[in-house]
């Protein structure tokens, strides 16, 4: 199955990337730098463009979004069929009713945030939790982790 990456940083697409497609999942990003990604397709452009979106996401299982322009990414990737999402960071504002989510916390206000190799462990761990819709985990405390059935940091 594929999953598309929408609005996240460089260095947390490449960790989930890696992780994903060790597993041999389709990686497919939305991303504003053409910048290559092994063993990933890039489609460039906006994020929060919903018609871009919704055409990478053709065929995909869940989208892993971040907080950059992420309502018209859901909106996109729920035209799309996609039925499940996990969000990193922010808030499940805008998720359409169409879809189950995860949404992982990674950092709390004048803190630290959770190393990119960790919140890919978490993003394929939330992928794996389809039948649980509308989840808020919080990987900056033990009982978040605990949630993803993952031990904790």
């Amino acid at each position: 199955m594929s999953v598309l990456l929408v609005g996240l940083d460089a260095e947390l697409v490449t960790a989930v990337t890696r992780r994903l497609t060790a597993q041999g999942d389709q990686v497919r990003i939305v991303a504003r730098s053409g910048e290559p990604v092994p063993g990933a397709h890039v489609a460039v452009g906006d994020p929060g463009d919903d018609d871009l979106v919704e055409r990478a996401a053709q065929g995909a299982r869940t989208i892993v979004a971040g907080e950059e322009g992420r309502a018209a990414a859901l909106a996109g990737a729920a035209r799309a069929g996609v039925d499940r999402a996990v969000l990193v960071g922010g808030d499940a504002a805008g998720a359409p009713a169409s879809m189950s989510w995860v949404l992982l916390v990674t950092k709390r206000r004048l803190r630290r945030g959770v190393a990119p190799a960790d919140v890919a462990e978490a993003v394929d761990a939330a992928d794996d939790m389809a039948g649980e819709p509308r989840l808020v985990v919080d990987l900056t405390t033990e009982d978040g982790w605990r949630a993803l059935r993952l031990d904790p940091r």
